[in-house]
């Protein structure tokens, strides 16, 4: 018997194939708090003991190595802000939850519990993100033989609207600007509106990242405002993709001008470049919450209830769609890394899409066996 109850505690006993210099078989024991956890980790020293696979020292916690982990992720050329994320959520969520587990007893149950737990007060995307960052610190930790299997991925899937409805249509435009007024962020309602771009990357622009005497006109996107270790500030854009280049509409690019030389006046030629085009007070960048928050009031100014600046990028998205089939090149200008994010996120709310696809059909198919109800042949 391998499983057997031992001074109150369970334990598992395996022959390690090996024998002592006397001659004796080799025996490894381990003890765990109950049965069910017995026979599973007997089901792991087997497959550990038949593979050559080692399994993690008892004593380390999970604690213990995603500490270890962070060290190898600082260290690693991932973006500066994915950094920052795996720390906060690591430090602030996943160690306070799951840090005081062994690792070798860490279970898929575990994580479901953290989730439940995460969804009582904290967002989806909170949830969701927490049990993707486990999941790829896991991933090291299989690589490294310390798991046999990787326990964020077999726990259950968040579930949840991963993005809010769109509230605002193009005829919402006029009402908006009429409700922002001459707030120094008005005019980046028309600019978001016509590009897609995101809060971070519209509040990162500087007058040198836009060609606006080019034409077409056009703006450099690079970079981007988000949390840094020690607060927030200036960094590089979400991924590679996200570094690219934005045409500007004619009218855009006349707004844009005239908001340049109003900065021309108050700085002069010499420091124009790295003025931020919507600075506060023309001194330093503007937070991207500010941004948020001065949108929210724009809206229920106008009686749009939930507008911020994603509506603008999503409602970029969706009338563009619509217009055209070419979701690669849409894809690029949203700054998306695989096609995939802008189909899952954005094509099912086009109706301009399904009309198109309709006429594809009726073209493709011009004859069908279904005749409509009432024109059923006798």
């Amino acid at each position: 018997m391998t499983v057997f109850k031992h001074k109150g505690r369970w334990c598992v006993e395996i022959a390690t194939g090996d024998r002592t210099p006397s001659g004796h078989v080799r025996r490894r024991r381990r003890y765990v708090k109950t049965k069910a956890e017995a026979e599973r980790l007997e089901r792991e020293m087997l497959m550990a003991r038949d593979t050559g696979y080692t399994l993690p020292r008892r004593d380390l916690t999970v604690a213990t190595y995603l500490e270890d982990w962070l060290a190898t992720v600082d260290q690693s050329d991932r973006k500066e802000a994915t950094k920052i994320n795996y720390r906060t959520i690591t430090r602030r969520i996943l160690i306070p939850q799951l840090g005081h587990h062994k690792l070798a007893d860490l279970h898929q149950r575990h994580i479901n519990a953290m989730v439940r737990h995460l969804l009582e007060d904290r967002s989806t995307s909170t949830a969701r993100l927490a049990r993707t960052t486990l999941s790829v610190a896991l991933k090291q930790a299989m690589r490294a033989d310390l798991l046999p299997r990787n326990v964020a991925e077999l726990a259950d899937p968040v579930r949840g609207v991963r993005r809010k409805p769109l509230r605002i249509t193009l005829n919402d435009l006029p009402r908006l600007m009429e409700a922002a007024g001459d707030h120094y962020l008005a005019e980046a309602i028309p600019l978001i509106a016509t590009t897609g771009l995101r809060r971070g990357e519209v509040c990162a622009l500087t007058w040198g990242d836009l060609h606006l005497d080019e034409n077409p006109a056009y703006l450099v996107v690079s970079k981007a405002i988000t949390n840094l270790e020690n607060g927030i500030g200036v960094t590089t854009t979400k991924t590679e993709s996200s570094n690219r280049l934005l045409p500007l509409r004619d009218d855009i690019a006349h707004m844009l001008r005239a908001r340049r030389q109003q900065h021309l006046n108050q700085v002069g030629h010499a420091n124009i470049d790295n003025v931020y085009v919507f600075g506060f007070q023309r001194d330093g960048f503007t937070r991207p919450d500010t941004l948020t928050t001065a949108f929210r009031q724009f809206g229920n100014r106008a009686g749009i209830d939930g507008f911020g600046p994603h509506q603008l990028r999503h409602l970029f998205s969706t009338v563009v769609l619509a217009t055209t089939d070419n979701i690669a090149a849409v894809s690029k200008t949203l700054g998306h890394a695989n096609l995939r994010t802008t189909v899952d996120i954005y094509t099912h709310h086009s109706v301009g899409m399904l009309l198109q696809m309709k006429d594809v059909v009726d073209q493709a198919f011009p004859q069908t066996t279904a005749q409509p109800p009432g024109e059923q042949s006798a």
